[in-house]
């Protein structure tokens, strides 16, 4: 939340008293809408991460399943395609 809308969320929420019950709805209901915005980002910075290791340990699973003929196809030997499918998923 940037400093201009936590002034104007503080100065809203100070001057509630002063206004209807509609008022403090719409004052809920624009926190509720910036939250969501907050949780939604927050957990897209961490699924994309998680979907990207994910992917690498189904590819390097796949990679031991290759015979040496598929190995030499996309440039590879036995004992380097071993070292890759051995490594876990956070590794690089």
């Amino acid at each position: 939340m940037l400093l201009s809308q936590k002034t104007s969320y503080c100065i809203d929420t100070m001057r509630v008293k002063q206004h209807s019950g509609l008022a403090v709805l719409a004052l809920w209901q624009q926190t509720l809408r910036a939250t969501t915005a907050w949780i939604v980002a927050n957990t897209v910075d961490i699924a994309i991460p998680v979907i990207q290791a994910i992917e690498v340990s189904r590819q390097r699973k796949a990679l031991s399943y290759l015979d040496d003929r598929l190995l030499e196809d996309i440039g590879l030997t036995r004992k380097q395609a071993e070292n890759e499918f051995c490594k876990r998923f956070w590794q690089k």
